[in-house]
């Protein structure tokens, strides 16, 4: 059973694709068996990782019916691929080979397109711990109150939250760790497994008080990583080749693994 990362925030813009295209990076640079999920309608991930192309060519609604739990809203005999599919563990070996392909970008990084034609944040439960992956970075939408992101957080091990220090900052992270209170992961909070990674970061004023803020707020949760603003986080995202060990986001990235290696050991033992 692999180690799941959900990267949530309340507010959209905070970069978190981009982090987990760089998680999923330095991941596969460690050499764990990395995929991801893009749980976000958008599908940037999907699409920055296999290309528009094969994104939309691919059917999302069995890739859907393969992370939810039990199957709902499915006719076996409707799709031919899943005929005589009775059980999730053989929906899961039917539906995997479809929709999970190796990027060109990262070679050995798989993604599950969740998000191509159905939203899966409508899903009543979505199920990402039997995937067959070492790590399982999952991108989810803004509106972190609907029932696929909810359902992450039930079952994730580490929650990553980049942070853009802006106005609203505050109460991003406020309504974060409530909703992860709600779904009775108060344990992850406890363990020190959320993290607020600062993004974006520049010298003025309003940024290093609200920064301030949110150290002071929520103390070993920040991350002591920041990524600065001068970083070229876009291009990062679209080619993780750009990254080095001296990038803020290989650092942030590498940093959080670590949680993940101790989750990992923890498990193990």
């Amino acid at each position: 059973m692999g180690v799941v990362v959900a990267v949530v925030s309340r507010k959209g813009g905070q970069g978190k694709t981009s982090f987990v295209a760089s998680l999923a990076a330095a991941s596969v640079s460690r050499a764990f068996h990395t995929g991801t999920v893009d749980l976000d309608s958008q599908a940037n991930l999907s699409r920055w990782a296999l290309g528009r192309a094969v994104v939309d060519s691919l059917n999302a609604l069995e890739t859907v019916a393969a992370l939810e739990y039990p199957i709902q809203q499915i006719h076996a005999d409707d799709y031919a691929p899943l005929r005589g599919v009775d059980t999730r563990e053989k929906l899961l070996e039917v539906v995997l080979p479809l929709c999970v392909h190796a990027s060109e970008l990262v070679p050995g990084l798989s993604v599950v397109p969740t998000a191509n034609r159905i939203h899966a944040e409508t899903a009543k439960e979505l199920v990402v711990k039997p995937l067959p992956f070492d790590v399982v970075f999952v991108d989810t939408p803004p509106d972190i109150s609907t029932h696929g992101v909810r359902s992450i957080l039930r079952q994730c091990d580490v929650v990553i939250s980049p942070v853009v220090c802006e106005p609203w900052a505050v109460d991003a992270t406020e309504s974060l760790l409530w909703e992860i209170r709600s779904v009775g992961r108060e344990d992850l909070i406890e363990s020190g497994l959320v993290r607020f990674v600062v993004n974006q970061r520049q010298n003025t004023a309003i940024q290093s008080k609200l920064e301030k803020v949110i150290r002071d707020q929520w103390g070993e949760l920040v991350s002591p990583v920041v990524i600065p603003k001068t970083v070229a986080i876009a291009e990062a995202s679209i080619s993780p080749a750009v990254l080095t060990k001296k990038n803020p986001l290989w650092k942030a990235a590498t940093a959080i693994l670590s949680d993940v290696q101790r989750v990992a050991k923890r498990r193990a033992a």
